[in-house]
């Protein structure tokens, strides 16, 4: 189960950077991200 969060975790931080490049600004980033859910 450890393990799986890890995955979870590390997989949101790649996202959330992708997000974050494509966008170029926090903000959009930040409501790309919250949209997603």
């Amino acid at each position: 189960m450890k393990k799986l969060h890890k995955l979870l975790m590390t997989t949101t931080a790649i996202v959330s950077t992708f997000g974050w490049n494509i966008h170029s600004t926090p903000v959009a980033a930040k409501q790309n991200y919250i949209g997603r859910w």
